[in-house]
């Protein structure tokens, strides 16, 4: 199960430098459809309230309470393997 919180208003990236500090400028902020910490989270917690398998089948990806399509490549078998095999190498102890 995957779920998307959709945009929070929080004060994350507000630092200097930050790659994402643009979307704090008051011209942007108006269009990112920012919503609450506690909005953001409302999906979590009735996802994780909810019968498993009963109300949301394993492997959905939900958006506001709602199964909803994910990107094509969340299902793409060749680009899972690669990420996986780049993770593996990339967290390798040496």
């Amino acid at each position: 199960m995957a779920f998307n919180p959709g945009n929070i208003r929080t004060s994350f990236a507000t630092n200097p430098g930050a790659a994402l500090r643009w979307a704090h400028w008051p011209v942007i902020r108006p269009f990112l459809n920012l919503r609450s910490p506690e909005e953001g989270a409302d999906t979590l917690v009735h996802l994780a309230k909810s019968a498993r398998d009963a109300d949301f089948p394993s492997g959905e990806y939900v958006v506001r309470r709602k199964v909803a399509r994910a990107n094509k490549q969340a299902n793409d078998r060749d680009l899972a393997a690669a990420l996986w095999d780049r993770s593996m190498t990339l967290t390798k102890a040496t």
